[in-house]
């Protein structure tokens, strides 16, 4: 039974949950009445070579085709996922010459008569008329959506706002003593009290943490017990977008491995390692 996935996303702050239907960016697309927001999980890629890679979008929904392709691109390890629930989704633009060219993936719909996930996302172009420095750029974006459905990749019709500003956001994390450790570190979302249930059964012998499903979803980080430690800085909704921020402490040092925390639904929630102790 695989175990976890790294840093995921929310599209607007009208949209409070996941099973909600035809709301704000949908309705924009023209998408039929069976669409519903679907959460997306972020990956933490910094490691990556962007540079090597050409203009592409790909999907991998097995773990040995993307583990050959990060080792292709990178000398770190891959950040992992549970391929039984999740695939990758992946978008290059190759290469632009300044950084006033980016890359938004601001929201994933699900198209349930399609059983089809439609990955939106909006090639952002320099501002006319502004100043940018004269360096080579490679956006990208790598996510994980569910992998019950086929993804789509759409160009956005419309231009999803982008709101300066961040504000904190309520987060509660869970007790773990009673979790076994995985082999590696892997990373995860649950949706769902039936997810979250299954889950929790194969790895620990104790009742699971209550959560409130209608309004939350539980996200984190499990690790083996040698891993370095890793606490929570912060949680914070900026732009549409929820970013979980995170420490690491040394190995050995005492402090918990793993972490997990119910936070409210959000359609991306972004993962970052915010500062080191190491």
């Amino acid at each position: 039974m695989g175990l976890f996935a790294v840093r995921i996303s929310l599209f607007a702050a009208a949209v409070l949950a996941t099973g909600m239907y035809l709301s704000g960016g949908a309705a924009a697309e023209g998408l039929a009445g069976d669409a519903r927001l679907q959460t997306m999980l972020r990956l933490p890629s910094d490691a990556l070579d962007a540079a090597s890679i050409p203009a592409q979008q790909t999907v991998f929904s097995r773990e040995s085709d993307w583990v050959d392709f990060w080792k292709a691109h990178s000398t770190a390890p891959a950040p992992l996922v549970d391929f039984g629930r999740w695939q990758i989704a992946a978008i290059f633009l190759g290469p632009k010459p300044n950084p006033g060219y980016r890359l938004r993936v601001p929201y994933a719909y699900e198209i349930a008569h399609e059983q089809a996930a439609y990955v939106y996302y909006e090639e952002v172009t320099p501002r006319p008329g502004a100043m940018y420095a004269q360096v080579m750029v490679y956006p990208y974006e790598i996510l994980a959506v569910p992998s019950a459905l086929h993804v789509e990749f759409k160009p956005m019709r419309f231009t999803a706002p982008e709101q300066p500003g961040g504000e904190a956001v309520a987060a509660r994390t869970l007790p773990l003593a009673a979790l076994q450790r995985p082999k590696r570190p892997i990373y995860e979302a649950f949706l769902d009290q039936k997810s979250w249930e299954v889950f929790w059964k194969a790895n620990a012998s104790s009742v699971p943490p209550a959560v409130d499903f209608d309004h939350d979803i539980v996200v984190g980080l499990l690790q083996p017990n040698d891993a370095p430690a890793v606490s929570l800085s912060g949680v914070e909704e900026q732009g549409g977008t929820v970013r979980v921020k995170m420490i690491r402490g040394p190995a050995g040092s005492g402090e918990q491995r793993s972490l997990l925390i119910a936070i409210p639904r959000a359609a991306r929630v972004d993962f970052g390692w915010v500062e080191s102790q190491l």
